[in-house]
């Protein structure tokens, strides 16, 4: 088994906020996926799903005020307008890398909006740069940031597989670095630190090393090599690294709980640390810093704590544990010492910087990390229920929102934990006909039920490979009859549960075949059984029968129509058209039942109508489109016109629906099915059909009028099905 790289999906899951998604590829040695010691976590997540280097290139990777109501023309194709957003949090989204400058200017790389922060040294906002792409001064993941004596800002763009370099006003100077193995090619680089003399100092983090280069970014030399548990000098991922004042170069070994320092030539001098909760003992340290007088300060990560050594590895004290609260954290990813010794703390899933004293007392944080009502932190997915009520999984602040169909906040529920309705990154939802709310509860590796007002009702799963386990649900949908398809991701299967949660069937393995996944994200059923399958690393949508037997697929990678970079989400409106969240491409596409190309709408922004990675979709009872934005923390709505709006008649609740896909609305009362009950509704409301409805959609013999012969043609149907 090849080595896996560090942008996989691992779920101890520091989700997006986060997971990172299943992939392979590396130099051949073989990653235990539990230490003998205890388990844990062996490449550290990037913060979002995403995929192992795909043509060449690094992993595709990419998370109490009712909002007012956002109007705006048309955008899009023309067969989408943009109706509302729910306001995005305005500031930093997820911070991962921290540092500061001479003068104590705090600088904050945000890995979700792709962007560099600059704040004064009290937290007063200064400037910011960057965006998505590939371009100069461009991101797809920003890992770390250093800053030179000069005020120059390196960053390493872990998924572009480079370093860039700004001057001080975030004006881009150079960049250098590719994919790859070679002497100055990168594999998801993590960790940057520039020494006295400017020499650049980088984590090539799935490449298990440490690469050297000039200011210019000339590359000078190279030391490590893979080892799990790792000799010296050895590296299971390194990942943040700093450089003291006599030059000594200290990493922060994520997979193997180490501190490792070296010479400024890499040759190693000791080491400390090992798996565990204890004092000196880590958990994942994701970053280090170092203060004048050589104490090193660590991010234990998966321990929620910072914990302070001295210069030769002996434990001086600790503080933080997990939480939200002033002085706690969750998932401290990156951390810096200002030049008056004070400590600063990317809270990285608190959307935060905390700052505190050297001796760990806390002082201050800013950061626009939002658990107020009607707002989001990183949310990854949307349903809708036959009301219009609008359900959102408030992922990183673990709990399940309700808006109403104007997007105005309506309730909440949830907490953090494992316990009976908790949540441990809630990541996808969907809602049955009868209003009840299913959850994906991704770090538990279960799915919860609610009722329409958020009361706990069941839950089923756990954590592993067998019938009714899961690694990584991240994916939900639910027939016509109630029962329940979940995306096991990291399973690289489809599970199908009947309405109770009972086991019925599965289907799936890993690899690219047909039937085949790798990464599968989501799921989608439409009113004839045949499940729609989001296959995100093979770059398609994959079709399957009732049974589970697969039909067909689409899809490649790319930027065309009807190709993909890392389809995320899928949904089926009223006349069996088929949306898809195509999340690096920051768009919305849309196919017929066959899968042949419609049209497609979104541009990469933050305006109304643009995308910052949509990564969930969900179509009400009116075809209208809610779309997670999940970059922007905010969830946008569009009027579709791909398929007609159709209501339900009178007498019954749900809307009628196209079972054949035809075009024709023949099962009336919406249950999925054409029985002889569809007559009788017929029968009983063609006037008010005539007044209220598209005729076309009801119009069964086509002569363009709702009559009298179309309830006779409806009939036979009935008879002959």
């Amino acid at each position: 088994m090849k080595r896996i790289p560090i942008l996989t999906i691992v779920l101890s899951l520091s989700l997006l906020v986060c997971a990172a998604a299943a992939g392979s590829a590396g130099d051949g040695h073989a990653i235990p996926t539990t230490p003998s010691s205890a388990p844990q976590n062996i490449g550290p997540d990037n913060g979002m799903p995403g995929q192992a280097p795909v043509h060449g290139a690094g992993s595709s990777m990419h998370t109490g005020t009712a909002r007012s109501l956002i109007q705006s023309e048309a955008s899009g194709s023309g067969l989408s307008t943009f109706l509302w957003s729910v306001p995005s949090q305005v500031g930093v989204s997820l911070p991962w890398g921290v540092t500061t400058d001479r003068a104590g200017n705090i600088y904050v790389a945000d890995d979700v909006d792709y962007k560099i922060w600059k704040f004064a040294p009290d937290g007063t906002y200064i400037t910011k740069w960057g965006s998505y792409g590939n371009g100069n001064g461009q991101f797809a993941a920003i890992a770390d940031i250093a800053v030179n004596s000069t005020g120059y800002v390196y960053a390493v763009d872990r998924d572009n597989n480079r370093t860039e370099v700004f001057d001080p006003n975030g004006v881009f100077v150079n960049q250098w670095g590719s994919y790859g193995a070679g002497n100055g090619q990168f594999n998801g680089p993590i960790g940057i630190t520039v020494n006295k003399s400017g020499f650049v100092y980088i984590s090539d983090t799935s490449n298990s090393r440490i690469q050297v280069f000039t200011p210019s970014g000339s590359y000078v030399s190279q030391w490590g090599s893979w080892g799990w548990p790792g000799g010296n000098g050895q590296f299971a991922y390194p990942t943040g690294i700093r450089t003291n004042g006599s030059d000594y170069v200290y990493v922060a070994d994520y997979g193997n709980n180490l501190v490792q320092v070296f010479t400024q030539d890499g040759t190693f001098v000791r080491q400390w640390g090992s798996y565990g909760t204890g004092d000196g003992q880590l958990y994942n340290p994701m970053d280090l810093a170092i203060n004048g007088l050589d104490q090193v300060y660590v991010a234990d990560t998966f321990n929620n704590r910072i914990q302070e050594f001295a210069p030769d590895g002996t434990f001086v004290t600790q503080w933080g544990n997990s939480g939200s609260a002033n002085g706690q954290f969750n998932r401290p990813y990156g951390i810096a010492v200002s030049p008056g010794n004070q400590v600063l703390v990317a809270d990285s899933y608190n959307c935060r910087i905390q700052q505190f004293s050297s001796t760990g007392s806390y002082l201050k944080q800013w950061g626009s990390g939002s658990n107020s009502d009607g707002r989001f932190i990183l949310q990854r997915d949307v349903a809708v229920d036959n009301k219009g009520r609008v359900y959102v999984p408030d992922t990183n602040n673990n709990r399940i929102q309700v808006l109403d169909q104007n997007g105005t906040y309506v309730t909440q529920w949830g907490s953090t934990g494992s316990g009976d309705g908790q949540f441990n990154r809630p990541i996808c939802i969907s809602v049955n006909t009868s209003g009840y709310v299913y959850v994906g509860d991704a770090n538990n590796n279960r799915v919860e039920i609610f009722t329409p007002g958020g009361n706990y009702v069941g839950q089923w799963g756990s954590t592993g490979s067998g019938d009714a386990q899961f690694s990584l649900p991240y994916g939900i949908a639910i027939n016509s009859s109630g029962y329940v398809y979940v995306a096991d991701a990291n399973n690289n299967r489809v599970q199908v549960f009947d309405p109770s949660g009972s086991y019925v069937s599965q289907w799936g393995s890993y690899g690219a075949g047909n039937g085949q996944f790798t990464v599968p994200l989501d799921v989608a059923v439409n009113n004839s059984g045949y499940a729609f399958v989001v296959d995100e690393a093979n770059s398609r949508i994959q079709v399957f029968d009732p049974s589970g037997s697969y039909v067909s697929q689409w899809g490649s990678y790319g930027a065309g129509n009807g190709q993909f970079a890392n389809p995320f989400s899928i949904a089926i409106d009223s006349g069996g058209y088929l949306y898809v969240a195509d999340e690096l491409n920051n768009r919305i596409q849309v196919f017929d039942k066959n899968g042949a190309y419609v049209a497609q709408w979104g541009t990469t922004g933050t305006g109304n109508g643009q995308f910052n990675v949509p990564t969930g979709i969900a179509i009400d009872s009116r075809n209208n489109a809610y779309v997670a934005d999940h970059g922007n923390s905010r969830i946008e709505k569009f009027a579709t016109t791909f398929s007609p709006v159709i209501i339900p008649l009178p007498g019954s609740t749900l809307p009628p629906t196209d079972p054949d896909h035809d075009g024709l609305y023949e099962d009336l009362n919406g249950n999925g099915r054409k029985d002889f009950n569809d007559v009788v509704l017929f029968f009983r409301t063609m006037a008010w059909i005539t007044a209220n409805e598209p005729v076309a959609a009801f119009d069964f013999n086509h002569n363009g009028r709702i009559d009298f012969n179309d309830l006779v043609v409806l009939a036979k149907e009935v008879s002959s099905s």
